[in-house]
């Protein structure tokens, strides 16, 4: 994100269209809606890694892109610069 290959637009479209993905996958799939490791679950979503959690991966780093515009402004006020410095 920090070279802009992907807009804020685009990356809202994927971590949005994941989303759509990650509860079509629970809903109708074999998955569970945890992705914590239980032993009564079946098939497992994090070892070995599953499709959900791969879509889970990619919709956050998604969203985080898609955040990253407004994130920047905030952050620029200078009491909030003042707090993480």
């Amino acid at each position: 994100y920090r070279r802009d290959l992907v807009s804020a637009r685009a990356a809202l479209i994927v971590g949005l269209g994941m989303f759509a993905v990650n509860v079509t996958l629970v809903a109708f799939g074999p998955y569970e809606l945890s992705l914590v490791g239980l032993e009564t679950q079946q098939p497992k979503n994090m070892s070995p890694p599953s499709l959900l959690l791969a879509g889970h991966a990619i919709m956050l780093c998604a969203l985080a892109i898609a955040a990253s515009p407004a994130i920047t402004r905030w952050a620029q006020r200078p009491r909030v610069w003042w707090l993480t410095v």
